[in-house]
């Protein structure tokens, strides 16, 4: 899950795989987007990842608004969709960079990400 503090209505499901190119951002990765009735920051929300041998599916409240199957790959990348692959959660804030842009003066500060819990099961 990825959000964007200039779209407060939008949240990006993310999945990051494959080599650095350049120094820059992971050459795969399966984004998309939907927009949601309500700010993020105006309350709290239950983010899942429903993760199986042939498809990895993001939730938002129960909700899904994104899809990964293994059938889903970049052209010419090299690499398959990892489904069989470890993967690890990375949870931060970021301020500014090539994709949401720089901070300038609109940008609000200070920023803060408030985390009620983290589950892992497994089936």
């Amino acid at each position: 899950m990825e959000l964007l503090g200039h779209q407060p209505n939008y949240v990006h499901g993310t999945a990051h795989w494959g080599e650095m190119i350049g120094g820059g951002h992971p050459n795969l990765g399966a984004v998309t987007y939907s927009q949601f009735p309500t700010t993020f920051s105006e309350e709290y929300h239950v983010f899942s990842l429903d993760w199986r041998p042939d498809t990895m599916t993001w939730l938002m409240n129960d909700e899904p608004y994104f899809q990964l199957t293994t059938a889903d790959h970049v052209e010419n990348s090299g690499y398959d969709t990892p489904f069989n692959d470890p993967f690890f959660f990375i949870l931060n804030i970021a301020v500014g960079g090539n994709w949401p842009g720089y901070p300038d003066e609109s940008t609000l500060f200070p920023q803060f990400m408030a985390i009620d819990y983290v589950r892992v099961y497994q089936e």
